[in-house]
């Protein structure tokens, strides 16, 4: 009796491989400012000037734009904050900034409602675990028809 022929198609592996892929890059994008602010920047005092609750269909995030100052020149940027912190702190206030010295419009708050980095990174590892997984099996897969072609 031959094996039986799998109902999923290498295909269906490929374009699902490719998805999961697609995902971890954008991921992994979003990390690589935020590791350089962390392990490259420096700290300036700035001022949080506003903040501002913008919805969407996910429930919606708050925002503070700030300034800070370095080698006299002032600097602008817009990042999201903690929402008790944006609730609950009368604008203007004094806050910390971390940037880049050599590009300074590289920077974040230290009220930024971030996701910490070594969570971005680990969602990122499990993206990147299951492609290869299904790789594998899309692989498997598709050496299995091929044999079955050939019986």
């Amino acid at each position: 009796m031959p094996p039986q022929i799998s109902s999923k198609s290498p295909q269906a592996y490929g374009v699902f491989v490719l998805i999961l892929l697609m995902f971890a890059f954008i991921v992994g994008k979003r990390c690589v400012p935020q590791y350089l602010i962390e392990s490259r920047g420096i700290i300036a005092d700035g001022t949080a000037v506003s903040t501002v609750y913008r919805g969407s269909f996910r429930g919606g995030s708050y925002f503070v734009s700030y300034d800070f100052a370095y080698n006299g020149l002032t600097y602008h940027g817009t990042s999201r904050a903690d929402r008790d912190w944006a609730k609950g702190t009368p604008m203007p206030a004094p806050i910390k900034v971390r940037f880049i010295p050599s590009n300074p419009d590289l920077n974040l708050p230290d009220v930024a409602g971030i996701t910490p980095l070594w969570l971005s990174i680990l969602f990122m590892l499990v993206l990147l675990s299951l492609a290869v997984y299904n790789g594998a099996k899309a692989i498997s897969v598709w050496r299995v028809s091929s044999n079955q072609q050939e019986l």
